[in-house]
């Protein structure tokens, strides 16, 4: 018996052992374990939670603003208050001068009355600071406290006037009585406004916003019965300066817009120059600005400048920067400033059918003899910065653009335009012209330690030209330009070399030399190149046309971008790559159209 018990024991045991299952120690561990992964891995899981929910609501919030913009594109810009009870964008968006809150009616923000949208809080702010990423200077301020199946979601839409081509982008101060809702004060001063749209929300303790900006233009709402639109700018400059400012300069500018629709307008931009300087968020530094109009004509009225501005002698330079500074420029004009829209038919200026050749508004630099800084001198060497690169063998007192002085009257650099809608009867086309013009040299590095101390490079515009009218989708164009490039062919001995330029549409497109084959001095015997201070020169070949017009046909904006176009060297070397020079001349666009 004992000895069966014996046998059959280890049998016993074994059995038992295999029957498997955990132990209860083996079941604590295990959970242990589990707890200790769960504690240190639930904050992550957490927070992708978060960070989902948060990307969420940012897209949601983009989303939300772009909405927004696109409900604003698709209300007419502005409509007469005369017209009818049309609802445009500046009704609800730019509705008054008035510092006292208005209620924004419920749809009139949105466009539709088929969406469910809240009415929200208007009011002027005349002297904005820019603190919170609102504008500068003056703007209209919409707050809705309620958005459209976005619970907790707030909307601020802040809406400025701008004047076009311009950067960085110039505020237009509305009249303190322009009320959009009345009969004689509801003209714009602009046909471009800037819109930012800032987009909150609340995450638990933490706020956050989302930001949209962007340009919007007196484009028409339905397809325009007659578009014209001619643009012309003599020359411009950028650059940037060792502290990573930018510097721009336009000199004679001119855009003409006029409309018939549902609304008729007619008006006109004119800049005689403007320069200026902003930091790298686009913050303005410093500006300077010589004589300037807008006019914009309702139906049956119109609108000329006021008195030329600054007066004939001025000079104007930024004073923080010495006698000349980094840019000045003499008197400045703008001329027949004018539009109207009498007969529905708007023309600019107002008096473009009463003489041949047709009236312009023209906007220009005026001859002036012993200014202190010449008709326009550029630099972005400034003061308490590096100087030119040494290779470069400029003064302190060198320019990179430069316009010299010149007896005389009259503009010695001009950019003009007309538009002009004939009546239907006459049976003659919509016809939009712009032309800028170069009686002066304009020079391209001065009293530099070569080329005897002449100019480097003296450029010419004698005209150019583009020409659109409303039987034809093309465009016709030409421009006479004459480039002088100093040559040096020993040490001893140099001179300029001329090269003119006639070109019109049709024809291929002219070449220049390459400025590493020009000599403009030595340097012992060593020859130094052109291409040491110029990278690149390129003349216009072709009319551009962009496509579709403001109608949504194959009629687009015809345009000539620049006649010629220069980039220099970096000025202040290859420690500072930015601040090489970009120069454009002649810069022409127009576009036509007659439904009637």
């Amino acid at each position: 018996m004992s000895g069966w018990f014996t046998k059959a024991l280890p049998r016993r045991l074994r059995k038992s052992t295999d029957a498997g299952g955990f132990t209860v120690i083996e079941v604590m561990v295990g959970l242990a374990i589990l707890g200790i992964v769960a504690t240190a891995t639930l904050p992550l899981f957490i927070n992708a939670l978060r960070a989902t929910a948060l990307a969420k609501q940012e897209t949601l919030a983009k989303n939300l603003a772009t909405s927004r913009l696109d409900a604003m594109r698709n209300l007419p810009f502005h409509v007469a208050f005369q017209n009818g009870p049309y609802v445009d964008m500046l009704d609800s968006y730019y509705t008054s001068t008035s510092t006292t809150p208005v209620t924004i009616p419920a749809t009139t923000g949105c466009g539709s009355a088929a969406v469910s949208c809240p009415s929200g809080t208007g009011v002027y702010v005349a002297n904005g600071t820019g603190a919170g990423g609102t504008p500068t200077g003056p703007y209209y301020q919409v707050t809705f406290t309620q958005l459209p199946a976005a619970t907790g979601f707030t909307e601020i839409v802040d809406t400025q006037f701008l004047v076009p081509n311009t950067n960085p982008s110039q505020a237009v101060t509305p009249p303190s009585t322009y009320n959009n809702e009345a009969v004689g004060t509801d003209n714009p001063p602009s046909l471009l406004v800037g819109v930012t749209v800032l987009t909150s929300w609340s995450s638990g303790t933490q706020s956050h916003s989302a930001r949209v900006y962007t340009e919007i233009g007196a484009t028409g709402h339905d397809a325009p019965l007659v578009l014209g639109q001619a643009g012309a700018t003599a020359l411009t400059i950028s650059s940037t300066a060792y502290d990573s400012s930018l510097l721009t300069g336009t000199l004679a500018q001119v855009g003409l817009n006029a409309n018939l629709s549902n609304e008729s307008s007619a008006a006109a931009q004119a800049v005689g120059a403007s320069f200026n300087r902003a930091d790298q968020t686009g913050n303005p530094i410093t500006s300077i600005n010589g004589a300037a109009a807008s006019v914009v004509a309702p139906s049956g009225s119109s609108s000329t400048a006021g008195p030329d501005s600054p007066t004939s002698g001025a000079q104007q330079t930024d004073s923080a920067e010495g006698t000349c500074g980094w840019g000045a420029f003499g008197p400045t004009d703008v001329t027949d400033a004018s539009s109207s829209v009498a007969n529905a038919e708007p023309q600019v200026p107002s008096d473009v059918e009463t003489g041949t050749p047709a009236p312009t508004v023209t906007a220009g630099l005026e001859a002036q003899s012993g200014g202190a800084c010449s008709g326009l001198s550029f630099t972005n060497v400034l003061a308490g910065g590096p100087g030119a690169d040494p290779a470069l063998g400029m003064s302190s007192s060198s320019a990179v653009v430069y316009v010299p002085n010149t007896d005389g009257a009259g503009n010695v650099v001009a950019a003009a335009g007309n538009v002009d809608t004939p009546s239907l009867s006459s049976g003659k086309p919509v016809a939009a012209t712009a032309t800028a013009t170069f009686t002066q040299q304009v020079q391209l590095f001065t009293g530099t330690s070569y080329a005897g101390g002449h100019p480097l490079v003296e450029i010419t515009l004698s005209n150019a030209t583009i020409s659109c009218v409303s039987t034809s989708q093309s465009a016709t164009g030409s421009y006479a330009l004459t480039l002088s490039y100093w040559s040096q062919t020993s040490p001893s001995v140099g001179g300029y070399v001329t090269t003119t330029v006639n070109w019109s549409a049709g024809q291929s497109a002219p070449t220049l030399p390459n400025p590493a084959t020009i000599t403009v001095g030595y340097n012992g015997t060593t020859a130094v190149p052109l291409s040491t201070f110029i990278q690149s020169w390129t003349l216009a070949g072709s009319i551009v046309q962009q496509s579709g017009g403001a109608s949504g046909s194959d009629v687009g904006l015809h345009a000539i971008p620049e006649v010629l176009s220069v980039l220099t060297q970096p000025v202040l070397g290859s420690t500072y790559p930015d601040s090489s020079v970009s120069v454009g001349i002649g810069q022409l666009s127009c576009v036509t159209e007659d439904n009637r």
